[in-house]
């Protein structure tokens, strides 16, 4: 016997098998005459539905003057008449489905310009004061056979190719790039009060103020709050109350690569955790947002939020940012000291570190070792010890007992608080070597490299918008 999640049980263990639509109402209006002849009018509405009536309403706002009609064959309102709650979709297809396989290029505006449409009927309810109790509630697809169950996943997977509500600050560079996916932008604090699944994708530093002033305020028992990364919440920056889920699906990929990879049918691999299991589905909900992004095609593994920050960060920091930067601009200062040509020393510690790095990529260090020369093999053994020698190890594992201290995030936030004197300086520090003065020359030329297309990069500058 199939076991069922306690979580729908304890959603379920009030209802009654008791009938729902009232058969009289005292407040109920008594219908009309049924219409018989002819009439004159300016505008015929036909049918009374939920559209027919905000339209007929639309209309007498636009022109008062206006005459107006509305013909309904049963009854007005039929989806809220002495119902226990009325059901408004804002589909405009009767049906993502039905939608999608007939205007299958244009669903994605489709789905925007519904979603406008019921903010609008909200709208409009509450400029007339209009006491019916209106909410976003989503919508909730069940399978009651097993054959319908692949229908159900393919819509799932076609509904998250076109997103859902995005939360951005007043005059952020993305809203023009979200809305012409056809998502429909709102305020952080909109998006908060009709989402129950928020993801915070938001800068490290900025992301606590975000919570504070929109996230908090806003937040509804059983909500879950998602992190791409667990700094906040590692270093209590964040602190989530206690009647909602928090959880962590963290790509191995910046966000345009993963939006890449996703429309490519691939997907890069994930790291997932939770930190509170509030409502009893944290788990199953953190696995199906890490399928819905892609991936779950790739790869996922289990971790904690304290793992994932303290080895994300010293990577970061040791290894693939901090590290490999400064190897290669050391390497490329050694030869040109020595009076080596600028652009050979490019070339040799910097150009080709991509064809080192996609070998490991590939098939680790040991198929890089297998790929080059045996004189390049040789030398890695016998040089690359020298360069990085142990006292490396122990700088590393200094880096690594502030970031384990949370020396290395006070010192990175009170900075940002400040205005980011010493953040500021070290990123124009950093445009100003060398070596990106020759690599802007030589990529000019690089007739081969293929240019990314939809990210915000500016040549020689490591500032984000």
């Amino acid at each position: 016997m199939a076991t069922i999640d306690p979580y729908i049980l304890k959603h379920l263990s009030h209802m009654q098998p008791a009938l729902y639509w009232l058969d009289e109402d005292p407040l109920e209006p008594q219908p009309n005459p049924t219409l018989i002849g002819d009439v004159t009018t300016d505008l015929c509405v036909v049918g009374a539905g939920y559209t027919g009536l905000w339209t007929a309403l639309i209309a007498k706002e636009q022109n008062p003057e206006r005459e107006v009609i509305i013909v309904e064959q049963r009854e007005t309102g039929a989806g809220a008449s002495g119902r226990n709650g009325g059901f408004c979709s804002y589909s405009l297809t009767h049906g993502f489905m039905n939608g999608y396989s007939r205007f299958k290029d244009e669903m994605a505006v489709i789905e925007r310009l519904g979603r406008e449409n019921l903010d609008l009927i909200e709208e409009t309810i509450k400029r007339y004061g209009i006491d019916c109790q209106f909410e976003w509630t989503g919508e909730l697809r069940i399978a009651n056979e097993e054959w319908q169950i692949a229908g159900l996943v393919e819509e799932a997977n076609l509904r998250n190719s076109f997103g859902d509500n995005v939360g951005l600050k007043e005059g952020s560079a993305s809203r023009a790039k979200a809305e012409a996916e056809g998502l429909r932008v709102v305020s952080v604090a909109d998006a908060v009060k009709e989402a129950t699944v928020i993801m915070i994708l938001a800068p490290d530093h900025v992301q606590r103020h975000i919570y504070t002033d929109s996230i908090l305020p806003n937040l509804k028992d059983g909500d879950a709050l998602f992190f791409g990364h667990g700094f906040n919440i590692r270093f209590g920056y964040i602190k989530p109350t206690a009647s909602v889920d928090v959880c962590m699906v963290a790509p191995k990929g910046p966000g345009h690569l993963v939006r890449r990879e996703y429309a490519a049918g691939r997907g890069v691999p994930v790291i997932v955790a939770v930190e509170q299991d509030s409502t009893g589905s944290a788990w199953p909900l953190t696995l199906s947002y890490a399928k819905a992004i892609g991936g779950l095609r790739a790869g996922g593994i289990l971790t904690t939020f304290t793992e994932e920050t303290e080895t994300d960060l010293f990577g970061e920091q040791s290894v693939l940012c901090g590290g490999a930067s400064q190897l290669v601009m050391y390497g490329f200062e050694t030869l040109t000291e020595a009076g080596y040509q600028p652009e050979v020393a490019y070339f040799e510690c910097l150009h080709e570190l991509k064809l080192i790095v996609d070998l490991m990529y590939e098939g680790g260090i040991a198929k890089q070792r297998w790929s080059v020369s045996d004189t390049a093999e040789f030398g890695d053994y016998v040089s690359g010890p020298r360069v990085i020698d142990p006292h490396v190890k122990e700088n590393m594992k200094a880096v690594l007992a502030d970031i384990q201290s949370g020396a290395f995030a006070k010192r990175f936030i009170d900075d940002q608080e400040a205005g980011a004197p010493e953040f500021k300086s070290l990123r124009t520090k950093g445009e100003t070597h060398p070596i990106e003065a020759v690599g802007r020359e030589l990529r000019k030329m690089f007739s081969w490299m293929k240019q990314s297309k939809g990210d915000d990069y500016k040549e020689g500058s490591a500032a984000r918008g």
